[in-house]
């Protein structure tokens, strides 16, 4: 008798499923509850944001921030592979600059609302980037200048369709950043609601890479017959330099100055 209890008390516990289971009679394994994250693994899930979420949702969320910043510094580079702009250094350092300036301030926009209301927010803004940029690359094709607000330059929209013809490549490539975001942002870039000091955070690393630069411009010499940085940046508005120079972005930043000046 003795051995027949051992015997029983050796045997796994199960349970005995109701009779409305198909699976009447059949022994079922207790279910072991869910593992409990440490209190030392916490800070492993932490993201840095505030925000409680797993290491992979960190890295997505990291990556939105940059995004916007990537996705102009595609389009500038892109913009001058097919106007045969200018990729000097001093110019290439003057644009990636000023794309950080943008890129942070886009990128602030996208945190202040809810996720799914910044990803929508998100193609908004990479799509009219995207459009914007694609018109001034015909409009630079057909014209040989950039479009201002300033000047107002007449154009013929007939001749769009033979530029299109010739750069469909270049607009082609410009479309990548707002299709990648499309397709692939609700699993890579979830542009969730960031805390405070975080948006703290990209609006000091705008305002520091702004000061930085026109601190830059400002140090350059300054040569009333060369169109130098200073010259471009300060005191004389020219389209094409200043694109080539600062950016296509920076460029219509000094044009909606040089209207509000006049």
């Amino acid at each position: 008798m003795n051995d027949m209890n051992e015997l029983l008390n050796s045997l796994p516990d199960y349970d005995v499923l109701s009779e409305s289971d198909n699976s009447v009679g059949k022994p079922q394994k207790r279910r072991q509850k869910p593992r409990r994250i440490a209190e030392r693994d916490r800070a492993d899930y932490n993201d840095g944001f505030g925000v409680y979420i797993e290491k992979r949702e960190y890295t997505r969320n990291f990556f939105s921030v940059f995004f916007f910043p990537l996705a102009i510094l595609w389009l500038e580079i892109a913009l001058r592979f097919g106007s045969n702009g200018d990729f000097g250094f001093n110019s290439l350092l003057y644009t990636f600059m000023f794309t950080v300036v943008a890129g942070c301030a886009l990128s602030f926009l996208c945190t202040l609302g809810g996720q799914r209301f910044n990803r929508v927010l998100s193609d908004i803004l990479t799509l009219i980037l995207t459009l914007w940029f694609v018109f001034q690359l015909l409009f630079k094709a057909c014209e040989g200048c950039f479009f201002t607000f300033s000047r107002m330059p007449y154009f013929k929209p007939d001749d769009f369709v033979a530029a299109l013809s010739e750069k469909w490549i270049v607009i082609a490539a410009m479309f990548v950043p707002f299709l990648f975001n499309l397709i692939f942002g609700r699993r890579l870039l979830p542009f969730r609601r960031i805390r405070i000091p975080a948006k703290i955070t990209l609006l000091l690393i705008a305002v520091l890479f702004w000061f930085s630069t026109a601190t830059m411009i400002s140090l350059s010499k300054h040569n009333p017959y060369v169109n130098t940085s200073y010259n471009l940046f300060n005191l004389e508005f020219k389209e094409n330099e200043s694109a080539d120079r600062f950016g296509l972005l920076t460029m219509q930043t000094l044009d909606v100055k040089n209207v509000i000046c006049k």
